[in-house]
């Protein structure tokens, strides 16, 4: 069921932190979990909201935050796998945080006070939506990793200058934007987006952010240290899921095009390249790349001088630990 307005918020709960899980890699699940139960400076739940992996064991889940002494958790088990969309919003019913802070297994927060630091940030310049720097890491073989850091958004400048045409241009028609593990929210702005995207879309629930930037809605940039995103996993990585992904995509588009004329021939042309002329939107994008793709590698050299790398080993091997205690 999706509730929207009759959401029980509580006044000591600043943020839910919402954990998508189908199939989780135990390691994975635990490693993100240490980085969210170890939080400092503000106050927050986790709900884990599983897509109907097959004889989902909640108890080891329970096992882990006994453990722990953490209490502030719910648990939602879906019974069967109807998409990721569909998944973000089982969670809702149940969650009680002014901010939802959306996250999978495998990603994780970057260190003991990330969620305090992009709250403080969003409430003290009132943005209903925000970002932080999400570095990227890759598993090169058991417990050898690598940070890569290719930031994304590529041009992170346009959001220093808070320059908000640009932003949307890039954010639509290149497309430029922040991957969806991000991304720090008001509750009620993303449970209304959801809703204009359930049945719509299936698993792209991140999609939501590409029709706030159609509808004018600013999006903060903290620049600081947010979260570690593991590369080369999830759906949006396997060719096998390209022809639903792409599916996905044409649908927020097809959103934006019912509701905003300016972009209709954007959007056709994204949807129906063969068919729609784009190629003044082409000669955007390809003076794009010459401009933003140098520069952005000057950002990740700089920002990959100011990270401390043992936090994300330090969420990863804590996961490992506990997966082997329970083996």
């Amino acid at each position: 069921m999706f509730v929207d307005e009759s959401i029980s918020y509580h006044p000591d709960i600043d943020v839910s932190v919402c954990v998508l899980t189908y199939h989780p890699n135990p390691i994975k699940l635990f490693a993100t979990l240490e980085s969210i139960v170890c939080q400092q400076g503000c106050s927050f739940e986790i709900i884990i909201a599983d897509d109907g992996t097959p004889d989902f064991d909640r108890s080891v889940i329970e096992s882990y935050f006994a453990q722990k002494d953490f209490h502030r958790y719910t648990i939602v088990t879906n019974p069967y796998n109807q998409g990721t969309v569909k998944n973000t919003a089982s969670a809702f019913p149940v969650m009680r945080g002014h901010y939802i802070k959306v996250i999978s297994p495998g990603d994780f927060l970057y260190n003991e006070d990330a969620l305090a630091r992009m709250l403080r940030f969003v409430e003290e310049n009132n943005y209903q939506v925000a970002f932080g720097l999400t570095y990227y890491y890759q598993v090169l073989e058991d417990q050898i990793y690598k940070v890569l850091g290719q930031l994304q958004p590529f041009n992170l400048e346009s959001y220093r200058r808070k320059a908000f045409s640009d932003i949307q241009a890039e954010y639509l028609m290149i497309p430029d934007f922040p991957v969806g593990g991000a991304f720090f929210t008001e509750a009620k702005l993303l449970i209304s987006y959801t809703k204009k995207i359930l049945g719509r879309i299936v698993y792209g629930e991140d999609c939501v952010y590409n029709i706030m930037i159609a509808d004018g809605i600013e999006l903060g940039f903290l620049d600081d240290h947010f979260i570690w995103y593991e590369y080369g996993s999830g759906v949006t990585w396997q060719t096998e899921w390209n022809s639903r992904i792409h599916a996905d995509m044409c649908m927020y588009y097809a959103i934006i095009a019912e509701n905003h004329p300016e972009w209709r021939n954007l959007c056709l042309w994204k949807i129906d390249p063969e068919h729609h002329d784009g190629r003044v939107f082409q000669q955007y994008i390809d003076q794009y790349g010459k401009e933003r793709i140098p520069q952005s590698r000057q950002d990740n050299e700089k920002y990959l001088q100011q990270i401390n790398q043992d936090y994300l080993i330090r969420w990863l091997r804590s996961g490992i630990l506990f997966a082997q205690d329970q083996a």
